[in-house]
Order: structure tokens, then sequence, then C-alpha cells
């Protein structure tokens, strides 16, 4: 089929204009434990806006913390950066059982003066809310009474904006990688600011051995320690590692289990080559049985135990496995 040049014409030139047409644009994201929305607007050079709403609506409202919603940028039509503008605000309620309607409203303090379009895209503003339910699906849309933009001189020009599609999120943030440092005699690591410490599981390691939980460890053995960081939706990421050393403490390894601190106060640590079902028996000097302890050891894995109070001294430890019998030596000095 032949076109006539008018049809060619329009076929090459309509995409241009239309690329070039009023737009607004939200941008949503899951950042961190929160949704952020990032909301942009591209007008006619020289039109002056002096008042708008954007209104989005976000299902299942219920797998959002929506009651503690927070603006985390502010464009150039805010009290600010201009005294023409108020500042930037939300609001927000249940629209039904399962939709949530979230308005970002720009309002002018003189209804005569404002800042004119650039004819490039422009940044209004961002907002976020905390993720509640991790794992679900979030879908956005954008209500019918948004973009109800008022250009001077005071003409609401609705019709004018086109309106990008809007997202649909999976509420699993990717962890980012954390940094670990020194604090004194421990670890610590630095959580990155848009996770909230009780959505995250630090977990510690010493040469690849799991040795703690927590966000600090105190590492009794010179070794490469780092961090794993795991979200609660399943993510996980690694940090670098450092090395540590110490010469204030000893351990003692037998067949591949590793027993320390030496000398051992309050704690004892305890590594298996397997996993398998154990048994710790503790005697005195003199061969009396002192204290006993059973377990699933993990292959890997450091496992703590909390020792009873007992005169310091030298004691013998009787390690008990499916497959093995141990005995070493354990100094106590409480």
């Amino acid at each position: 089929m032949k076109c006539s040049w008018v049809q060619i014409i329009w076929l090459v030139w309509y995409p241009l204009l239309l690329g070039a047409q009023d737009s607004l644009r939200a941008q949503a994201r899951v950042r961190g434990d929160f949704v952020e929305v990032d909301f942009w607007w591209r007008g006619t050079q020289a039109q002056v806006p002096i008042a708008a709403n954007f209104v989005l609506f976000l299902s299942p409202r219920q797998a959002l913390a929506w009651q503690a919603p927070e603006i985390t940028q502010r464009g150039m039509r805010d009290a600010l950066f201009t005294p023409d503008y108020q500042a930037l605000y939300l609001t927000y309620a249940p629209e039904n059982a399962n939709d949530l309607r979230v308005s970002f409203n720009l309002m002018p303090t003189q209804v005569e003066r404002g800042i004119p379009f650039t004819g490039t895209w422009e940044r209004i503003g961002a907002w976020r809310m905390p993720i509640l339910q991790f794992g679900d699906t979030l879908r956005l849309r954008w209500g019918m009474e948004s973009g109800e933009i008022v250009l001077l001189p005071r003409v609401p020009s609705k019709d004018r904006f086109v309106y990008e599609v809007t997202q649909t999120l999976f509420l699993c943030p990717l962890v980012t990688p954390a940094r670990i440092g020194r604090q004194g005699s421990s670890l610590g690591i630095e959580l990155p600011g848009e996770f909230r410490p009780e959505n995250l599981q630090v977990l510690w390691y010493r040469d690849g051995v799991r040795v703690g939980e927590g966000l600090s460890h105190e590492p009794l053995l010179s070794g490469a320690y780092y961090a794993e960081v795991r979200h609660v939706c399943g993510s996980a990421a690694r940090t670098d590692s450092v090395l540590w050393r110490t010469t204030a403490l000893h351990a003692y390894t037998q067949s591949g289990w590793r027993i320390y601190p030496q000398p051992a106060h309050s704690e004892l640590w305890i590594e298996s080559p397997t996993t398998t079902s154990a048994s710790f028996v503790l005697y005195d000097a003199t061969g009396k049985e002192v204290f006993s302890y059973r377990w699933e050891a993990v292959a890997q894995q450091a496992h703590r135990l909390t020792l009873p109070a007992l005169p310091a001294g030298s004691y013998y430890i009787r390690l008990l496995s499916e497959a093995e019998s141990l005995t070493l030596p354990l100094l106590y000095a409480p």
C-alpha cells in the first residue's frame, strides 16, 4: 500500500510532536524499606504554573504504613527555594478497602506570580512511605483528578497534560553492601539509611565460619572477618573483609574441632567440622564432672556455650560426636 506525502510527513512528525507535549511523570521505586515516588512535569516554555495536584492510587494499601509518609525532595516551586509558592504538602486517605489515595499538592503564595516552565523535564518533588508487607506487589495508577494544573492567567489546564504510565512494584528491596569498621575492641557495621534495623539480620563470619550475629561483633581470634546482611524479604549482601589480629586469646584445635577462647571466661565457643549431634562434658583436675551440655552442631558455624560459675584453674573437656570422642584442655579464668 502506497502512502501519500501528507501521510509520510504525519508519521514522521507526530511522534516528535507527542514527545514534546506537556506531560506528567511519576517514577516509583523501592528504595530500602520504603516506596518512593518522584514526580516530574514538562510544560510549554514560558507558561507559568501557579497551582497543581498530583494524585496517585496505590493498592493494596495494607502493604504500606500509609499514615507515615514524608516528602524527600522538593523542586524549585517550593517555599524552600522561592517566596512565590507555599511548601509542597501531602494529603492521603483510604479510597476504599483496597486503595490508598495520595495527593501531592503545589500552591502559590500570590496567585499572580510564579516560575515559568523551561520546556524541559523538571522535578516537582518526591515522597516516600514505609513498607509493611514485603513480598507483595504494589500497583500505582493516576487519579482522575490528577493534573488540576492552573496556569496564569488562572486557567485550569488539566487537558493539556499527558500522563505517563505508572509502574507496578515488587516490594522486596535489594540489600546494598554495607561497610564494617573497627569500634574499639569490636567490629561494627554501618547500615544504609533507607533500611530499618528490625528488617535486617546481620551475621558475622571469620574465615568463612559463622561466629556471631548483631550490629557489632567482638573478635576473639585472628582472621578475616566480614558480615552478611539479610533482609526479611530474602535479599542479601556481604561486606568487604577486615583483617583482625589478636595475641591475647588462643584456640585449641583437634580433628577439625576448635574451642576458644583460651583462657575462657563466662562463655566458650565451639566450632565443629561437620553437622552432628554433640555433647560437651567438663571435668576438673581431679576428674570430677562439673558441667555437661548437648547440642546440634552445624558445620562452619560457631556455637556459643555459657559456662557456670567455677573456680579458676585447669579443666578438661570431653567432646563426643556421632563419629568420634576427643579430650581437650581448658584454662578457666572468670
